[in-house]
């Protein structure tokens, strides 16, 4: 059933502008919890790993990605892979920053040893605070298109869903 959803919005996101305004508000009902919310940064988050590459300071400064990881999963290290090819090609005006919950494990600091050329900024979050303070105690692992107010614009991650890659086309792009 969710698949034939799916389907539906993505031949009306394909249609006019007005249409696609109100089936990305569809898609945010969903959640409703994410309608209202608002992602804070609390001052004890540590940048672990930061994107210094002068085509950054190029990305679209109106919206921000945030994803949330964990330092012990294992697809979340895909996950950052994934986010530097689509960043490479896609999304390369996006600004995308990966929260990481846990402690700075060993492969963790491996992984960041070894991928130097990573798209992105990391933050490392070993209190789990983040998720705390923005209430996301049941979103552990979870992708938000943000404003520069920290409001929840869309949800979801566009590298894996051709649909929700389309919602966030849409939204950057809105005059």
């Amino acid at each position: 059933m969710k698949q034939i959803n799916y389907l539906l919005l993505f031949l009306i996101l394909i249609s006019c502008n007005n249409a696609k305004e109100k089936y990305v508000n569809l898609y945010l009902a969903d959640r409703p919890e994410y309608q209202s919310l608002n992602i804070k940064f609390d001052k004890d988050l540590k940048l672990f790993y930061r994107y210094s590459n002068e085509s950054s300071k190029s990305a679209n400064k109106s919206y921000t990605v945030v994803n949330i990881i964990n330092t012990d999963c294992g697809s979340c290290y895909e996950t950052m892979d994934t986010w530097n090819e689509y960043l490479k090609t896609d999304g390369n005006s996006l600004k995308v920053i990966f929260v990481s919950i846990g402690k700075a494990n060993d492969y963790f600091k491996n992984y960041f040893a070894t991928n130097n050329s990573l798209r992105f900024d990391v933050y490392l979050d070993k209190d789990d605070k983040f998720c705390e303070i923005n209430g996301l105690t049941r979103y552990k692992k979870e992708t938000f298109l943000i404003d520069q107010g920290g409001n929840v614009i869309l949800y979801g991650d566009p590298t894996k869903s051709t649909i929700i890659d389309e919602y966030y086309k849409y939204k950057l792009n809105e005059k």
